[in-house]
């Protein structure tokens, strides 16, 4: 609870100045990870939502899969299944050619 205001704080310093959209995204995943460990899922996949906007045209990233991820994860308590597929699947069409992450990890599926 404590990190939330911090990252929005971050989030909006960040959509201010010249930080790259991908290091923008990073911020959004952070807030989505706070936002999901508070559960607050609608307002998670909506920050995910804003964060792949700024990525998603650049093609595949790790950045994308990120974004993906939050949203398919905020998906299944908000009971949207096929949301939670679709990102899912998405992910899955270009995730082995991305460089290792450790931020991909799936174990809070």
């Amino acid at each position: 609870e404590q990190a939330e205001p911090y990252l929005r704080q971050a989030v909006e310093l960040a959509e201010r100045s010249e930080v790259s959209s991908r290091e923008q995204a990073r911020l959004y995943y952070w807030l989505c990870e706070a936002l999901f460990w508070n559960g607050r899922y609608e307002e998670q996949v909506e920050m995910a939502e804003r964060g792949l906007a700024l990525v998603e045209a650049d093609g595949p990233s790790v950045e994308v899969a990120l974004m993906n991820q939050e949203i398919a994860v905020g998906s299944l308590p908000l009971g949207k299944p096929d949301t939670y597929r679709q990102f899912t699947e998405r992910t899955a069409q270009f995730l082995e050619s991305l460089p290792y992450a450790e931020d991909l990890s799936l174990d809070k599926a």
